[in-house]
């Protein structure tokens, strides 16, 4: 069970009952009012840019490759508020500033989320890091795997393909490589 996640039967109801009267103007306007309501961004096209990132969430599957978004400055600049109004407008998303690497193939491909990881520079110690870094290689494009040793039903040890295609949203004070 994941947080935020609407159950079958209220998805198939919301289909059912609204899906003459959806209107994909005014979810953009929606979604631009949230970020225009909760942050203090440079220009407009910015409140457009993360309102279509967030909405672009809901059919990243249709694309051969998704976007990284990131958000970096010093503290106090609106790192992490940018990542909770995301975490309310975008796809199965998944919120935490603090995650194993392990959790994180896991939970995109057993969720399909949108990934926003805050303090990401927690993820640089050199093990956990070189494992990030090959998620974040691969995790933009549709198809890429990641491939770990599991134990299966008869305690043996076999390789398994993790998919990593995930729109993510990540921030830090630090920087990028």
């Amino acid at each position: 069970q994941f947080e935020n996640r609407w159950s079958l039967d209220d998805v198939k109801a919301f289909l059912t009952e609204h899906s003459s009267i959806i209107d994909p103007l005014q979810v953009l306007e929606h979604a631009v009012d949230a970020w225009t309501t909760y942050l203090e961004l440079r220009s407009p096209d910015q409140y457009l840019y993360e309102a279509l990132w967030d909405i672009g969430t809901y059919f990243y599957h249709l694309f051969n490759c998704y976007p990284y978004d990131y958000k970096g400055g010093p503290k106090r600049t609106g790192k992490s508020k940018a990542l909770t109004v995301s975490s309310c407008l975008s796809f199965n998303a998944i919120f935490s500033n603090n995650m194993s690497v392990s959790s994180i193939y896991r939970l995109i491909q057993n969720a399909r989320c949108t990934l926003l990881v805050d303090e990401t520079e927690k993820l640089r110690n050199p093990d956990r890091a070189q494992e990030f870094r090959s998620i974040l290689l691969a995790g933009y494009k549709n198809g890429e795997r990641v491939y770990r040793v599991e134990r299966d039903s008869k305690e043996k040890l076999v390789p398994e393909g993790f998919e990593v295609y995930a729109p993510k949203r990540l921030a830090n004070i630090g920087g990028l490589e």
